[in-house]
């Protein structure tokens, strides 16, 4: 019996606690808290889509580098190709 009393004075404090934490801080509290982890989570997300962003910028300077000095190197062919027809007696 005495459990059951002390059960529901327990219930009885925790409900008057609620109220009092709804009449004087409202929500406000626990959307506080969402907000910041949405917050976070934004942060995280932007930071992981930056991390690859970079990493790929990397890997497409690196191919247009590649790219470019293969370009050179068949300009450089061409032109040698070309002046060494025009240099050819026919």
């Amino acid at each position: 019996m005495f459990r059951r009393a002390a059960h529901g004075l327990g219930i009885a404090i925790d409900n008057a606690a609620r109220a009092v934490y709804r009449k004087a801080l409202g929500l406000r509290i626990p959307a506080a808290r969402i907000r910041l982890a949405d917050i976070e989570a934004d942060r995280d997300f932007c930071a992981q889509r930056l991390e690859d962003a970079c990493a790929d910028v990397d890997y497409w300077r690196g191919q247009l580098d590649c790219a470019e000095k293969a370009l050179q190197q068949a300009e450089w062919e061409h032109s040698r190709l070309l002046h060494g027809l025009d240099r050819s007696p026919r």
